[in-house]
């Protein structure tokens, strides 16, 4: 029995570039329901529906990448779906949220990392600071030190003087002590020629007094002689 096809065969073509289509991303395409009828109406209507599915799930699942690739963590799918659908919303709104706790926690962890930072580099500030003063007081020691080596060694020099010094003077002095015992050995010397010639003195003082005593003697002799 012939039949008329012409119908049958533009909707399997319709179809069919729908399908192409939708494989290839455009889910755009929709199949014409005007002049449709029976089992070719409902063919039509159902892949229409399961387009119309398909194209808001991934319409929203789009606008939410897209939002999280401009760093808004904060859009989620909304609506009723079902099956895969609505496994694909669940995942992608618990992704959401995963990296919206994750990006939170690293704000927490950047804001303690700059004030550890700032500390740090306060804490390296007054470090640097307490180093400088700390090299200053050590070049005011390094000075201190060669000053007191100078005097130090000034004082060597002094004490060495001094120590030369000490051993002229033991040596004036013994020279001293020998001189002290010559003049007192001089002196005893003098002492025992003064005594002597106090001795002499005195002999000839005797001998002086004799002498005088016979002069006296020989006068009166001579004046009684010329009495007579």
């Amino acid at each position: 029995e012939w039949r008329d096809r012409t119908i049958e065969v533009q909707v399997e073509e319709e179809v069919a570039r729908i399908v192409r289509a939708a494989a290839s991303g455009d889910m755009s395409g929709r199949v014409e329901t005007d002049g449709k009828q029976g089992f070719f109406l409902q063919l039509a209507q159902q892949l229409n529906g399961l387009l119309d599915a398909n194209a808001g799930s991934l319409e929203q699942i789009s606008a939410l990448l897209s939002a999280l690739s401009r760093g808004d963590l904060t859009v989620r799918m909304h609506g009723e779906f079902s099956g895969v659908f609505a496994q694909m919303r669940d995942d992608a709104n618990a992704t959401a949220e995963q990296l919206a706790d994750i990006v939170g926690r690293i704000k927490v962890s950047s804001t303690a990392i700059n004030s550890a930072a700032g500390e740090i580099a306060s804490g390296n500030s007054d470090l640097s600071h307490r180093t400088e003063q700390q090299a200053a007081n050590l070049e005011e020691t390094a000075a201190s030190m060669e000053e007191l080596t100078s005097t130090v060694r000034q004082n060597a020099e002094s004490a060495r003087q001094a120590n030369q010094l000490a051993i002229g003077a033991t040596g004036v002095a013994s020279q001293g002590g020998e001189v002290v015992s010559q003049v007192v050995t001089t002196m005893s010397g003098i002492e025992a020629s003064s005594k002597k010639i106090a001795d002499i003195i005195s002999v000839i003082d005797g001998i002086s007094f004799q002498t005088n005593i016979l002069a006296l003697n020989a006068a009166v002799e001579a004046a009684r002689a010329g009495e007579q």
